[in-house]
């Protein structure tokens, strides 16, 4: 909260902060919230959950589920090089483009570079598709650093070898394999010395 508000501040700009104590079951109480919300924010670990990059089960059910983005976050390193990515991972889905967007938005809020990561094997047509995309939106957006790189063994490896140059990994909640791998085992041990966050996007037709 405290790193959240200074980040408000900075901005110099009127925000309105209301607080409202929902009582309930957590997932539950969060889920009904989400309907009306813009954004859902979590802290990746959870009070039962001290294990060191370990998301904590309220997370993880919630950022499968919510009929809303939702932002897992990490605690802040300020300590952590200041240029560091956000990574896009997009995929021949409907969402792809949402997800595409969503990211670079993000991006462009943080003044940081662009890392469009792409399946390992992609087919000749789906690949022209998405770099046409991307020429589209460099030229939108020509004060941002848009590079796409393709994942030769996977999202998982990827994360683990660049987790420190990054800040934000923004997905699509029908990524292949779903969400559960990304906030379970797999994804806390590729980012689990790392302060990077996650922002599951939902489907463009979430109600």
């Amino acid at each position: 909260m405290r790193y959240a508000l200074t980040a408000l501040e900075s901005t110099e700009q009127p925000v309105k902060i209301e607080v409202e104590i929902l009582r309930g079951r957590p997932v539950q109480t969060l889920l009904e919230a989400a309907r009306s919300a813009v954004l859902i924010c979590l802290g990746a670990r959870g009070l039962k959950h001290s294990t060191q990059g370990r998301i904590g089960s309220t997370a993880a059910a919630v950022s499968a589920t919510a009929h809303c983005p939702v932002a897992v976050v990490r605690a802040h390193r300020p300590h952590r090089r200041p240029d560091r990515a956000v990574v896009i991972e997009i995929t021949d889905n409907v969402d792809g483009g949402a997800v595409l967007e969503r990211g670079l938005d993000e991006a462009r809020r943080r003044g940081a570079p662009v890392r469009v990561l792409t399946s390992a094997r992609p087919q000749l047509d789906v690949t022209a598709r998405w770099e046409r995309r991307l020429a589209e939106w460099r030229h939108r957006y020509p004060d941002l650093d848009i590079s796409a790189v393709r994942a030769r063994d996977g999202l998982f490896d990827y994360l683990a070898a660049h987790g420190d140059g990054l800040q934000l990994l923004v997905t699509g909640r029908n990524r292949p394999g779903g969400v559960a791998p990304l906030v379970g085992t797999p994804g806390n041990a590729a980012l689990r010395d790392t302060d990077c966050s996650i922002l599951v996007c939902e489907p463009p037709n979430a109600l």
